[in-house]
């Protein structure tokens, strides 16, 4: 299945603007929101950890020396 991403304004409880075409019929969506405030800094550790996934003890630095010199080589 295909999935795509059309931004929509929804204003008490109403579709009041979308950018872009809907198919008709009958549409199965998942509504998401940003959120105004803030996360708090207790928040973000958990959040991290959760999405660091394999690459959470890599040296970013490190790596982003690494792939910039394989770069340099090859325009030679």
């Amino acid at each position: 299945m295909r999935k795509i991403i059309v931004e929509a304004i929804i204003e008490d409880g109403r579709l009041r603007h979308v950018a872009g075409d809907l198919p008709a019929g009958r549409i199965k969506v998942h509504l998401m929101h940003d959120l105004e405030e803030p996360l708090d800094g207790n928040e973000i550790g958990p959040i991290l950890a959760k999405t660091s996934g394999i690459y959470g003890k890599m040296d970013a630095e490190k790596e982003a020396r690494i792939l910039r010199k394989d770069w340099e080589r090859r325009r030679i």
